[in-house]
Order: C-alpha cells, then sequence, then structure tokens
C-alpha cells in the first residue's frame, strides 16, 4: 500500500490515480494483477525524449498543419474561375459555370 501511494514515476502509469483509491480499491488492483497469471516479455527500456526507439512504437505528439495560405480575394477567386471554366452556358455567372461538373444537365 505505501508504494502505491508514494512512488511516481514515468507515464503511462497513472500513479495521481493510485494515489488517491482507498485502500479496498488498491487491493482489488493488487489482486487482479496477480491474477493475471505468469509475466510476460521484459518491458522495454525507457528512451529519454530526445532518442529514437529501436522498437517499433507510435508517435502520439500532435502534428501542427503547415503553414496556413491567405485567402485570396473574392475578385481573384472569380477571374480564376472564369478562366478555369470550361464552355461557360449562356446566362451563367464565370463563379457559377466554374463550379459545374463537365456534362451536367441544368
Amino acid at each position: 500500500m505505501k508504494l502505491a501511494r508514494t512512488r511516481n514515476t514515468r507515464p503511462p502509469m497513472p500513479w495521481p490515480s493510485l494515489h488517491a483509491m482507498s485502500d479496498d480499491d488498491l487491493r482489488a488492483v493488487y489482486a487482479f494483477i496477480k491474477s493475471l497469471g505468469e509475466r510476460g516479455s521484459e518491458m522495454p527500456q525507457y528512451v529519454p525524449p530526445d532518442q529514437e526507439p529501436k522498437t517499433p512504437y507510435l508517435n502520439l505528439m500532435p502534428q501542427m498543419p503547415a503553414k496556413k495560405i491567405a485567402a485570396a480575394p473574392a475578385k481573384v477567386v472569380v477571374a480564376q474561375a472564369a478562366k478555369l471554366a470550361p464552355a461557360a452556358k449562356p446566362g451563367l455567372a464565370p463563379a457559377v459555370a466554374a463550379t459545374q461538373p463537365i456534362g451536367s444537365a441544368r
């Protein structure tokens, strides 16, 4: 019990949660772990954050999006759409014509 209430090491063990558990809950956790049977293989050694692990691993660090591109002014978008429009139908604005799939029925 003393170890479960005082130990603080690296994650993933939720030590603060164990510290807050009642004696009955700690006994239940201990009994569960003992019921699992023989130990499996040894866990890999600790790897400091500045080193690459030698074993397979998951990278759970959030990836920041690439540099954001500023939105083009509306006039530029419409002008570019007019250039990219397939054969614009009579009476349609260039931007609308550019958004219609080729061969779509109106």
